[in-house]
């Protein structure tokens, strides 16, 4: 559970890193999933190498999709999107095997679908997002340009490349791990 609840808390920041950078951006926020697919694959990896049991992505999707409702707005969408993709990954995990590369590889890419939950009110609740965003204090003019690039081409590829820069930072955090943690004593 510690080591769980270490890996979550850097994923967390690295979701929160990648939220402040996308307030100065749309295109960054609407492809935070994208990114945070693509850069937390170092942080899952060794995640479900140090974990061989059940339940890990679980908690970790979890914990932070009931820290984002704490935040606010729109997350009970998150709690479900993350609810569904955590338990395929762990149905992935379990029926490919724990320690299985390709398993935590596919696993990570419908983990990091959970994420998309963050930004499909964009698309689900448009007016009510954007009042929200507004009272929220985000200046009209970003919003106004969100609004506008948030066709359902965009959102069709938002999905896509989420699912597929995972495979990509699947790839970059197992080489992370063999090339320092495993030399390090870590995993």
């Amino acid at each position: 559970m510690v080591t769980i609840g270490i890996y979550t808390a850097i994923y967390f920041m690295v979701n929160v890193i990648v939220m402040v950078c996308g307030g100065f951006a749309p295109l960054v926020w609407i492809f935070m999933p994208t990114i945070l697919s693509l850069i937390c694959g170092v942080i899952y990896m060794p995640l479900m190498a140090k974990v061989q049991k059940p339940g890990a992505i679980l908690i970790m999707g979890m914990i932070t999709a009931f820290i984002y409702l704490i935040r606010g707005g729109f997350s009970l969408v998150l709690i479900v999107t993350y609810s569904i993709f955590c338990i395929l990954a762990e149905l992935i995990r379990k029926q490919m095997g724990f320690s299985s590369f390709k398993s935590n590889l596919f696993s990570y890419a419908f983990f990091s679908m959970g994420m998309v939950g963050d930004l499909l009110p964009i698309w689900m609740f448009r007016d009510k997002y954007t009042e929200h965003m507004l009272s929220s204090g985000m200046p009209a003019d970003y919003i106004e340009v969100l609004n506008n690039v948030t066709s359902v081409g965009m959102l069709v590829m938002m999905l896509a490349t989420t699912f597929l820069m995972a495979f990509v930072g699947g790839f970059l955090g197992k080489l992370v791990m063999k090339k320092h943690l495993e030399k390090a004593g870590i995993v």
